[in-house]
């Protein structure tokens, strides 16, 4: 069923002409009225399109990949050349990788820490020491703005040269006259190094230290100082711990100084005795009347004379000589009381002992004189 195109009456499929106007119908009226169907050419180019955009975002996201991968494989190439302390190489392999891959973080920050180090690492080895481990200090706190295992194998490459710079150090020193106080400083700082190369300067400067501490103690023993000996053992072990020597000779001061109190308590003891034995002396035996005898003086007096000596080992004053006469018989004709002079009788010091009789009642009779007492005084506030 369809309609005529030029009055619009109703026409059959088999009709030829319109039964109502009469025009003829048109020929391909059929094809007019028939539902459209899907049509591939009509979607031909569309699906070409996209599948040449799909192709292009694949081969950017290959190549990408690509290069990705390419950017990795340097980076890895670096760490490794890093490890083997190929630092130039390391940066360069960095770089390579960056310029791949502009947006690689890792190899970026690679390439910074690199450049960063290889600038600031090269020390002047005619530097002073101060200055070398300044620089290297420096350096250290600089890459500390940086993480990862990179950074950890530079900080330990840095540290190894501070200890080879450290060690060149102390080899140095030891190259003069050092004290006790200097080895004991260099024993403390090479104790912190680590490596290899320290052990055999280690030992040398504990043997060293050892040596020098055990030299001056035992100067010190010679001379009694066991305080000064034992203090300076003990600062030592300190430092030495570990020393047969120290402590061996720390038991030797301590059993010295135990011998010397000991002695030292014995004389003491012994002058204490002697002290007291020479004061009963100088108290009581200390004066001695020697030469004693009668004589006349020209105008035929009697005369008692002698010799006293002060056999002490102190100042005697006023030394009193009491005397009697005696004749044949044994007869006591008379006691006098004598002061000799001088007053004062230092130790070894002489003294004379007289006394004139003014009368001579006892010239013919008196034929022996007998010491009856000798008194003195030991010092002088006595003797006011």
């Amino acid at each position: 069923m369809g309609y005529c195109p030029q009055c619009g009456a109703s026409v059959h499929d088999t009709e030829s002409f319109c039964v109502s106007c009469g025009d003829k119908l048109p020929n391909d009226r059929h094809l007019r009225f028939e539902k459209q169907r899907f049509s591939l050419i009509a979607w031909r180019m569309p699906i070409i399109f996209l599948v040449i955009i799909g192709l292009f975002f694949g081969l950017i996201t290959f190549t990408y990949s690509r290069l990705h991968e390419q950017a990795i494989a340097l980076y890895h190439e670096a760490t490794v050349a890093l490890s083997n302390e190929a630092y130039e190489e390391s940066l360069y392999l960095a770089e390579q990788a960056l310029d791949i891959s502009p947006s690689f973080e890792a190899a970026s920050d690679l390439a910074t820490l690199m450049s960063l180090y290889l600038h600031d690492i090269d020390v002047d080895s005619n530097a002073p020491y101060h200055e070398q481990l300044k620089q290297l200090n420096d350096l250290q706190i600089k890459l500390d703005d940086f993480k990862g295992d990179p950074v950890d194998q530079l900080i330990i490459h840095i540290r190894s040269l501070q200890e080879h710079f450290q060690l060149k150090q102390i080899n140095k020193q030891l190259e003069n006259d050092l004290s006790i106080q200097d080895l004991q400083a260099l024993v403390w700082e090479i104790e912190a190094i680590q490596s290899t190369d320290a052990l055999l300067l280690k030992q040398q400067l504990r043997e060293q230290l050892s040596a020098s501490i055990a030299s001056l103690a035992n100067t010190y023993l010679a001379d009694n100082q066991f305080s000064e000996a034992a203090e300076l053992v003990e600062n030592g072990r300190y430092y030495l711990p570990e020393d047969e020597r120290l402590l061996s000779l720390k038991q030797t001061i301590a059993l010295a100084q135990e011998q010397f109190v000991k002695a030292l308590e014995e004389r003491m003891q012994k002058a204490y005795q002697s002290y007291e034995e020479e004061v009963v002396f100088n108290q009581s035996k200390a004066v001695s009347v020697t030469d004693l005898r009668l004589s006349q003086t020209p105008s035929n007096q009697l005369k008692v004379e002698g010799q006293v000596k002060n056999q002490g080992t102190v100042p005697i004053y006023h030394i009193q000589v009491t005397f009697e006469l005696r004749d044949a018989n044994q007869k006591v004709l008379d006691t006098r009381e004598v002061f000799v002079y001088p007053e004062v009788l230092y130790p070894y010091d002489t003294g004379q002992l007289d006394y004139i009789y003014m009368h001579q009642p006892f010239d013919s009779a008196a034929i022996d004189i007998n010491i009856l007492a000798v008194s003195w005084l030991l010092n002088e506030e006595e003797a006011t």
